[in-house]
């Protein structure tokens, strides 16, 4: 029984995407689907040559608006000049004049404000031309292009929110999500350990990061009598000490704790069990398990909180992490235990190649005397 377990799915250590600006045209591609790159290594550049077209046309427009506030401002001084020894009647005309060539600055000087802006914002991309990958990983995706034949330039086709992206291979994690009935069981910096599905190993590892900021919605109601009523879960991820054996995209469990503690607490010894160990009599829950002394017996636990998710119980007690339990499929009280599933084959199963005859009280020349639990289970021959 795992402690509070999740499903995980090992995924890349980052992924990097970079944006194509919409503004501008891509000149050329330097990468293709599948490659390696390493941090600094050129993905793609944009049009030099029509970015310098666009930067000379901003020069010019500065430039015209510089002179039309020199110009205004000469005459401005020549009108306030002419002001001064015109005639009272038509000193009012100069003044309106002035006026107007002085909102004709202001207004000249903000466009030559905004071209300002817009010349250092463009220096500043001809400076980054050439887009670097910032880690080093394997290409995933690429944008599509197609060149054109008018001008040897490429025309984007498929327009999507990452132009490229880059993920790094080199360094796994794992995710897993947590329920938001459950999600004060997870927490940042908690030490966790991850389980491969299909033998027994182990990797222990510590949750990086839990993203709240993008639940997925779950179809799965967890509320009686509502069909309406859906809950939502979060991704968590995990940084591993040791990533040897994985596989990105393997599925994983996720158990709460290092495995040497099998639980998150020291105070805390309950943990999950499969439903598939345990019977339900009389309102009461049991499991079959070894006695001690290589017998089965049926042994009574408190049971906690139901996980639909993962079809397992909270073991609240009567039951330690270190006991040896069976599934309650063709098992009954006094069979004879054992850990090797070919001997409870040859012992239990249906083929059966040796005949063992009992007397009236239960042995035989070659057995010792055996409660009535015991013959549960053997095929007696009459």
């Amino acid at each position: 029984g795992l402690a509070d377990s999740y499903a995980g799915k090992v995924v890349s250590g980052e992924t990097a995407e970079l944006k194509k600006d919409a503004d501008k045209t891509v000149f050329e591609v330097f990468v293709e689907e599948g490659d390696m790159v390493q941090e600094g290594d050129v993905l793609f550049s944009y049009d030099m040559e029509a970015m310098q077209l666009s930067l000379d046309k901003l020069y010019l427009d500065r430039e015209s608006y510089e002179n039309s506030i020199s110009a205004a401002k000469s005459e401005i001084a020549e009108l306030q000049k002419q002001r001064s020894s015109a005639s009272s009647s038509q000193q009012l005309n100069y003044t309106l004049q002035i006026d107007s060539r002085e909102a004709d600055i202001r207004e000249a000087e903000y466009n030559l404000a905004l071209k300002e802006r817009e010349i250092r914002a463009m220096e500043s991309d001809m400076e980054n031309a050439e887009i670097t990958s910032p880690i080093a990983g394997r290409v995933m995706s690429v944008g599509s292009l197609d060149t054109d034949p008018n001008d040897g330039m490429y025309t984007e086709q498929n327009t999507s929110d990452a132009f490229i992206t880059v993920m790094d291979v080199s360094a796994y994690r794992v995710e897993g999500y947590i329920n938001e009935l459950n999600r004060g069981v997870v927490t940042e910096g908690m030490r966790v350990t991850v389980h491969s599905r299909t033998d027994d190993r182990e990797w222990p590892g510590v949750i990086e990061s839990i993203d709240w900021e993008k639940p997925v919605q779950s179809t799965q109601s967890y509320y009686m009598n509502d069909d309406m009523s859906t809950s939502s879960k979060y991704p968590f991820y995990i940084v591993l000490d040791d990533t040897e054996g994985l596989m990105l995209g393997q599925h994983v469990l996720v158990s709460i704790g290092d495995n040497d503690t099998g639980s998150g607490s020291e105070q805390d010894k309950s943990f999950y069990l499969d439903e598939t160990y345990i019977l339900e009599e009389g309102g009461s829950y049991y499991v079959f398990a070894d006695n001690g002394k290589g017998r089965i017996e049926k042994r009574k636990v408190t049971i906690g909180e139901y996980n639909e998710d993962e079809g397992c119980y909270l073991i609240k007690s009567g039951l330690e992490l270190t006991d040896l339990i069976a599934d309650t499929m063709n098992v009954s009280v006094g069979m004879a235990t054992t850990t090797n599933e070919s001997e409870a084959i040859d012992q239990y199963g249906d083929e059966q190649d040796d005949e063992e005859y009992f007397d009236e009280d239960g042995t035989d020349d070659n057995m010792e005397e055996f409660d009535d639990g015991d013959l549960d289970g053997l095929e007696i021959d009459e």
